[in-house]
């Protein structure tokens, strides 16, 4: 989690250090910056740099590995803080509006990686390691960077267009056309033509307005809904058997984990 917030604080939007050092330039050395923390059993971080000029390839890495020593010595404390707070929102509204999301990503990860209960709990709530890294000074998110960043080994992959295979391309697609034109013939491909220009013509009519309004408004009363029933194992037994018709098909009490458990009938 820290090493996500320590990112997010590096190169998450346009005001970030990262962007002043890269794409908010007179002569951008690209054009987009975007990060990956890949949480598996060893963490791998990631970060690629969009849009290079072909003659400041070279010229990437160095660049970021100075500003990142740069950045180590200088952490905007008052950004910092910011970009935790944000998390958490950003965390609260996720399990709001798509808590599938936000928990089956952390649960998988957790079933493939996790070494204890902690790991589990703390992927599926996090705000208890935002708020004990809001309490960290500086000198904590430099050793980070330091740690993780500075004196770790790295990979840097340089990806460079080719020329040549370029040009191959543009052949091949010349001479795919060509072939497919001698293919039809004279005779068909203007009677292609003429097919495409009515299946435009035609596309580009509007939708009378008398069409549309045939279509009758349904009356939401009458809408029909599957009648459901729910049992779960985190009511007393007592509310279990007034509320779900389920429960007789279902022993709870065999059910020991610490996280509910839910049964829909339809």
């Amino acid at each position: 989690m820290a090493l996500f917030v320590l990112w997010n604080y590096l190169a998450e939007s346009n005001s970030a250090p990262l962007y002043r050092d890269f794409v908010d330039l007179e002569d951008p050395l690209c054009a987009e910056i975007y990060f990956n923390i890949m949480d598996m059993a060893e963490i791998a971080q990631v970060v690629e740099f969009d849009d290079v000029p072909t003659e400041k390839v070279d010229l990437i890495k160095d660049t970021f590995f100075n500003a990142i020593n740069r950045i180590c010595n200088d952490i905007d404390m008052e950004r910092m803080q910011t970009m935790i707070k944000r998390r958490i929102v950003k965390h609260f509204n996720a399990i709001e509006n798509s808590p599938h999301g936000e928990y089956s990503t952390a649960l998988i990860a957790n079933f493939l990686y996790g070494r204890n209960a902690n790991d589990l709990e703390e992927s599926l709530n996090p705000t208890g390691t935002l708020e004990l890294l809001q309490q960290q000074d500086a000198q904590f998110w430099s050793s980070l960077i330091k740690k993780y960043l500075l004196d770790t080994p790295h990979v840097c992959v340089k990806s460079n267009p080719s020329e040549e295979m370029g040009e191959k391309l543009e052949k091949a697609e010349k001479d795919r056309i060509k072939k497919r034109k001698k293919e039809l013939g004279p005779t068909r491909m203007k009677a292609l033509i003429e097919d495409l220009k009515k299946a435009e013509a035609k596309n580009a009519i509007a939708i009378p307005d008398e069409l549309l309004s045939n279509f009758s408004v349904p009356d939401v009363n009458q809408v029909h809904f599957f009648d459901t029933t729910t049992s779960r194992n985190d009511l007393r037994h007592e509310q279990r058997e007034s509320n779900s018709k389920l429960t007789k098909y279902v022993n709870f009490e065999q059910y020991q984990v610490p996280f509910f458990i839910q049964f829909d009938r339809t």
